[in-house]
């Protein structure tokens, strides 16, 4: 996911492991893109590279999108990983790494 993030120029990549912190998910992955078209890209590419990776096994679930582009933030639930694409603004407003 990182890596595939990082292809696509996502900036600011941080990966947390939570496990300690909650029972809904094992990581959280929060990525920037300099602008919307760029985060759709990346959720996009993210999407594409797990399913090829994943598909038809059992340790990473078919990722539920949420949020578009535009509203500057996309949310991809793939059950043991959830990834935050964000615009920066959206990033600073949300502070999720502020969260854990």
């Amino acid at each position: 996911i990182v890596h595939s993030a990082d292809m696509r120029k996502a900036s600011d990549i941080v990966a947390l492991r939570v496990t300690s912190c909650t029972s809904l998910t094992n990581f959280v992955v929060i990525v920037s893109g300099t602008s919307r078209p760029q985060n759709q890209a990346i959720a996009n590419s993210i999407a594409k590279d797990v399913e090829e990776k994943y598909d038809g096994k059992r340790c990473l679930g078919k990722g539920v999108p949420e949020g578009s582009a535009d509203s500057g933030w996309i949310l991809l639930d793939y059950g043991e990983v959830m990834v935050h694409v964000m615009t920066p603004k959206s990033r600073l407003f949300y502070d999720i790494e502020g969260q854990w």
